[in-house]
């Protein structure tokens, strides 16, 4: 339970635009902003970053380093769009909650 626990508070996290101010976290897990590249619509970022543990991109070429003020476009879905990558982390984990229980659609 705890591992499911933390494992969804970082998988949040990972999914926001909340960014690390410790810049050394990066050689040791894939962060925000170098996940974002997981997810970028840019062709050159395709097939990378997908770990927890950026060590296993590393060893396997598949890594790429954030670059500061970076803009990258996103491909997320467009009914939920406006309601993640925010600077609102707590509510973006209380809305993924409520929907989990049921009590909040995906349009809310």
């Amino acid at each position: 339970m705890l591992w499911l626990g933390g494992n969804a508070v970082y998988q949040s996290m990972v999914h926001s635009n909340f960014d690390w101010k410790w810049k050394w976290l990066e050689t040791i897990f894939i962060t925000p902003a170098a996940h974002r590249i997981h997810h970028s619509t840019n062709p050159d970022h395709f097939n990378s970053n997908f770990g927890i543990l950026s060590i296993w991109d590393r060893m396997f070429g598949s890594y790429i380093a954030p670059t500061l003020g970076e803009v990258i476009d996103l491909g997320l879905g467009q009914p939920d769009q406006a309601n993640y990558n925010t600077d609102h982390f707590f509510a973006e984990i209380m809305d993924c909650f409520w929907r989990w229980l049921g009590l909040k659609r995906a349009s809310d």
